[in-house]
């Protein structure tokens, strides 16, 4: 599966969505916070490299938690 994209526009016409932080729940662990979350159904969010987004450093190129497309 494709993980890497130029913006964020990308990945969303790929399919994937952003984490809704009032129905998933944030499954990180201990002493983690907003890394990895699960949806009602089950299904767990993937680390989704955008390239063209500015990372809290400053530098281009950040991950962001977000839910795979449905498979088929």
């Amino acid at each position: 599966m494709k993980t890497t994209f130029e913006t964020l526009d990308e990945a969303f016409d790929y399919g994937f969505r952003l984490v809704d932080q009032t129905t998933d729940v944030d499954i990180s662990g201990q002493d983690s916070y907003g890394y990895e979350y699960r949806n009602s159904t089950g299904v767990e969010t993937v680390s989704v490299l955008i390239q063209q987004m500015k990372n809290a450093g400053g530098f281009m190129g950040t991950f962001i938690p977000m839910f795979p497309p449905p498979t088929v």
